[in-house]
């Protein structure tokens, strides 16, 4: 289910990009297809081609390439927008509303290198309840 890069594309990725690709499972793909019914999860619009976002940034995300918990599904635009200044707990909130299956805030956290508290629940809830004012997709039943 992979998209094949062409040539152009597989030059502009940074080597630490390259390797990563070695750890990531091929169910990935699969997973964005199950999860979101081809919708991002941030804008809910439809897309052709949807990008998984890892919650855990920087030195953790390696860690994070192979977790479900710690996955998004995102169009290109809300990926390279949106994402850049949204905190954890808004994207666990996003993560706990639109894949309840695969959330894991506690696992999140640890592959964070913090303690398993240090998104508290509370604070997603407070997160989720925020988004909702603008994103009334994420209103669970």
């Amino acid at each position: 289910m992979s998209r094949k890069m062409s040539k152009q594309q597989e030059a502009r990725l940074s080597h630490k990009r390259m390797s990563d690709r070695d750890y990531r499972d091929p169910w990935r793909n699969l997973w964005v297809f199950k999860t979101d019914g081809g919708r991002c999860m941030i804008c809910w619009e439809r897309c052709n081609v949807l990008e998984v976002h890892e919650i855990p940034r920087g030195p953790h995300r390696k860690a994070a390439l192979t977790q479900t918990s710690c996955f998004l599904a995102t169009c290109r635009a809300c990926h390279q927008g949106e994402l850049d200044s949204m905190g954890i707990p808004e994207q666990l909130a996003i993560k706990r509303a639109l894949d309840p299956e695969h959330y894991d805030r506690i696992r999140v956290n640890l592959i964070r290198a913090r303690q398993p508290e240090a998104i508290t629940e509370e604070e997603v809830d407070e997160a989720l309840t925020r988004l909702q004012k603008e994103k009334p997709w994420l209103i669970q039943p």
